[in-house]
């Protein structure tokens, strides 16, 4: 992973994107390359059997299924090794016959990157990600705005002002590969997993 994980270190954005890791037989994606980049996947077979369906059913998996879930992650690169897993055999055939969308860019003796025609992004415009961690995204909005996030509706997800005197952010979703947020001012605001108050008893968000 060592020539992998130095390419993904030099790419610009990865802060508001994933990578789709096709795994190889070892399953250490998720220790050598967190928190680095974020990954769409994880190596829990029974969460990802759930998230990511198109995966586990061949009639399912296509070059327009395959687009779709890209955009629903937000996945801007693909990395493929040159052995992967079992589980990503019929992933690494869809690839290697040649998508419209996918665009090899740089390669080793052990892995292949591609880079997402016009990715999604996580958090999405007019939003500019200022700074990220594992846990954490911090991003500055310059109005008032609902913004559609790529982020899978969870209990203790939490978006607030850094201003704690700052408007509340109401969180909403209709989808499960979706969240809206609605800002009603301009300002700085941080992006989060950890347990809050508010995060674990939402209120519901007022009528328009």
């Amino acid at each position: 992973y060592t020539g992998l994980r130095s390419e993904l270190a030099t790419l610009q954005d990865r802060d508001n994107h994933r990578v789709e890791v096709l795994d190889t037989a070892t399953h250490r994606a998720a220790a050598e390359l967190v928190p680095e980049v974020y990954l769409a996947r994880g190596w829990e077979t029974q969460s990802d059997s759930s998230n990511n369906a198109i995966f586990y059913n061949a009639a399912l998996l296509n070059s327009v299924s395959y687009r779709q879930w890209l955009d629903q992650n937000a996945v801007a690169w693909v990395a493929m090794p040159t052995a992967p897993g079992s589980g990503y055999q019929s992933e690494a055939s869809l690839i290697k016959a040649g998508l419209p969308y996918l665009n090899e860019f740089w390669h080793d003796d052990q892995w292949t990157l591609y880079s997402v025609s016009t990715p999604t992004r996580i958090v999405p415009a007019p939003a500019t990600v200022v700074s990220s961690t594992e846990t954490t995204v911090v991003f500055y909005l310059a109005r008032p705005a609902t913004l559609h996030l790529s982020l899978r509706p969870a209990r203790f997800l939490h978006i607030s002002n850094v201003d704690p005197l700052g408007p509340q952010v109401c969180l909403s979703s209709d989808s499960p590969d979706e969240i809206t947020a609605t800002f009603t001012a301009a300002g700085q605001y941080v992006l989060t997993s950890s347990f809050s108050v508010t995060s674990a008893v939402r209120a519901s968000c007022p009528a328009p």
